[in-house]
């Protein structure tokens, strides 16, 4: 078998050299399908696949099981094919693609199942869920490499910096067993940009002060044996815009003649970011750092307004990855520490003293992954193909917090895990399953932080656990290029946060009793490729149930304590297509979720639905491509959603719907050079002027206007 130019998709350096074919009548070879283990190896450098990649015909005997089962959103020119191989249900976001007015959180609320909690406009908290869950049962990666620390569990999507990723990989349900460590109720894995050659820039400006851009210098040796990118970003917005104080749930303006304006929500950043890698005959180097700053208002809820606290946030990381010539083996390294300080002199913010407050947390981990591939000779007709993931690493976190001058004990935790999966594919039977199997222990040592800061601190406090974290992966072909059938079941957990265990100051109540978070969930789907490739249609039903959900009550005056609460659970279903025909391409997403509190819950919550959790969600991006033009529109809706346990009707978000419009123009060479490329982009958000809210009803910003170049 010839398997010239045939590449896993997302490396390009990564042959799937295979010793014998495996045959399909009629069907060429279009992907490996050991990319859906081989894509999530991290220790070897290579995560879930995020872009497509133009492949070298093989040879007309050639052929090979197609089980991909991914929906690019925003990716590919026309001819490309957009569907890799991938474990799980996954999307595929292109950032790159995205116009000025977006962060982060708005490109990512766009995939069906996943829903971001808003705390404000953009620069303000927003924290990922998916099918329902928390944000700590979110895995947020780099590189297939995570982010969330013990001290809070959950991610703030909108301090990561946009401009440093090309790509994020949605994994719902299944999370890759590659990724390492314990699984979760899905995964968001942020792809770094690793440009091998050339220069560019992308300058952006819009209403409320927003004004920033992003360039970057890439050079590399002929076949990308050497490589290095350098690249630099910034940002800065007012967020200064005026709005009618109202009750959300009722959308009644409380003063008609009155307009506010909202303060203290400004930010600026800035970051910069380097990565190489050297290719040789004795493997694969590849290594980066990046630096991450942010200064800003925080001007806190709608009721409790903070007009003059300030805060910051800095992150340094570091990376080492090395691999052996065949990419069997390989070794991951990353640290990073994150500086943050909140300057309250007024003591706007909690119950903390006045003054200003630091924190410090480190974090470190290492990351050994082996993978292998097998032919078997079964007593059945027909080969078998055996695939085999296997690691472990090892992390360690640390956390320092001083409040107006006085310093907490230092925090640390120890994090061990052991994980291993493995493909069998049945050519015969068009059938690919992936059992994969995780094993975690964490220790905390350190004396718990009093609640009060007049309460005695206890000492010799220890706290561990273990959990096994088990999944299965099955995906069988119908229709060879056509049709496909998918099904999911994982098990896992989510272990208690440094805060919920041990408490904060100001008022939280730590519970050392807590006992983790058991996740079920299952799903199945069905996807259909229309001919020639012209759109992927993808329906998929869910459920998934959390047992002991860990939840807050208030304990006592100013105080609040988490308890393990009984079981939640969401079912719903997805619908994903993306439309190609001529000059029109058409992307839509669909959720539909029942969230609900069940079993062993207090009767007066028992049957409530989720707070911040909307029923229905909806995106829709409709582009014409009119040679050298491209118009197009938006159109994202939520349903309404409640704010609190009881589902108060007078505490919950109204529904909203948001329209965007927006026009680019591409230029070839001319003054932009030769072999260059700039796209002009205007783009107006929220062309109704509708009133929003975010998930505390804090007003948004109406109509927003746009303009972006983008230089490469």
């Amino acid at each position: 078998m010839s398997v010239r130019g045939l590449r896993c998709l997302g490396r390009p350096w990564r042959p799937c050299v295979r010793p014998h074919p495996l045959r399909l009548p009629g069907h060429h070879a279009i992907r490996c399908a050991a990319a859906a283990f081989f894509a999530v190896c991290a220790g070897a450098a290579c995560s879930a696949p995020a872009e497509s990649a133009v492949e070298a015909p093989l040879d007309a005997d050639d052929s090979v099981v197609v089980v991909a089962d991914t929906l690019f959103i925003y990716a590919g020119r026309p001819g490309e094919n957009p569907f890799p191989a991938t474990t799980g249900v996954a999307t595929v976001v292109d950032l790159e693609r995205h116009t000025g007015a977006a962060d982060l959180g708005e490109l990512l609320a766009r995939v069906a199942g996943l829903q971001v909690r808003r705390y404000g406009g953009l620069g303000a908290q927003a924290v990922p869920s998916i099918r329902g869950s928390s944000g700590a049962q979110v895995q947020v990666l780099v590189d297939g490499l995570p982010l969330a620390d013990a001290q809070n569990g959950a991610i703030d999507i909108a301090q990561l910096p946009l401009e440093r990723y090309k790509s994020a990989v949605i994994h719902r349900g299944l999370v890759p067993v590659g990724f390492g460590g314990i699984g979760g109720a899905g995964a968001i894995n942020l792809e770094t940009r690793d440009d091998a050659a050339g220069s560019g820039a992308r300058l952006f400006v819009g209403s409320h002060g927003d004004l920033g851009g992003r360039a970057h210098v890439a050079t590399g040796s002929d076949g990308g044996a050497r490589r290095l990118l350098v690249l630099m970003h910034g940002r800065r917005l007012d967020n200064r815009y005026a709005f009618a104080p109202r009750i959300p749930a009722a959308q009644v303006d409380l003063y008609p003649d009155t307009t506010w304006t909202r303060e203290n929500a400004d930010f600026a950043e800035w970051g910069l970011f380097a990565s190489g890698a050297l290719e040789g005959g004795r493997g694969l180097l590849r290594t980066s750092v990046g630096a991450f700053r942010r200064d800003g208002g925080r001007p806190g809820p709608f009721n409790l307004p903070s007009p003059h606290a300030r805060v910051r946030h800095e992150r340094l990381d570091a990376r080492l990855g090395l691999a052996t010539p065949s990419r069997s083996l390989g070794f991951d390294l990353t640290v990073g520490r994150q500086d943050g300080q909140l300057s309250d002199e007024h003591r706007e913010v909690g119950l903390d003293p006045a003054g200003v407050n630091f924190t410090v947390a480190d974090d470190a981990l290492a990351r050994l992954v082996w993978t292998g591939y097998h032919a078997l000779d079964p007593a059945w007709p027909g080969p078998v193909w055996l695939g085999l993931t296997a690691g472990a690493d090892a992390r360690l976190q640390s956390y320092r917090e001083s409040i107006a001058g006085t310093a907490a004990p230092r925090r640390n935790r120890r994090t061990a895990s052991v994980f291993a999966s493995s493909t069998i594919e049945l050519p015969s039977w068009r059938l690919t399953l992936t059992p994969q199997w995780r094993w975690q222990r964490q220790r905390d040592d350190f004396p718990p932080v009093p609640a009060l800061p007049w309460l005695p601190e206890e000492t010799g406090v220890e706290h561990r656990q273990d959990a096994v974290s088990p999944a299965l992966d099955a995906a069988w072909v119908l229709v060879p290029d056509r049709l496909r059938l998918t099904a999911h079941w994982h098990q896992t957990v989510r272990q208690p946060t440094w805060v919920e265990l041990f408490g904060q100051p100001g008022g939280m109540v730590g519970n050392r009793a807590l006992v983790p978070e058991e996740i079920n969930g299952r799903d199945a789907g069905l996807s259909w490729t229309l001919p020639g490739h012209a759109g992927l249609v993808r329906a998929t039903w869910f459920s998934q149930a959390t047992e002991k959900t860990i939840l807050w009550y208030v304990s006592g005056l100013g105080q609040s304590k988490p308890y393990n609460i009984g079981r939640t659970r969401t079912e719903g279903a997805e619908l994903e297509a993306r439309l190609r025909h001529r000059a029109v391409e058409l992307t839509t997403a669909t959720t539909w979720q029942d969230a609900k509190q069940g079993d062993g819950a207090d009767p007066v919550y028992r049957g409530k639905r989720l707070p911040f959790l909307s029923e229905w969600t909806a995106f829709a991006d409709l582009a014409l491509q009119l040679g050298p033009w491209r118009p197009g529109a938006t159109l994202r809706y939520e349903s309404a959603s409640f704010t609190d346990l009881y589902n108060d009707q007078d505490a919950r978000v109204a529904p909203r719907t948001l329209l965007g419009l927006s026009l680019a123009r591409a230029f070839d060479g001319g003054v932009w050079g030769r072999g260059r490329r700039a796209t002009v982009t205007f783009e107006v958000v929220n062309v109704t002027d509708q009133r929003l809210s975010d998930v505390e009803g804090y007003p948004l910003p109406g109509r927003t206007v746009s303009a972006s170049l983008h230089w490469q």
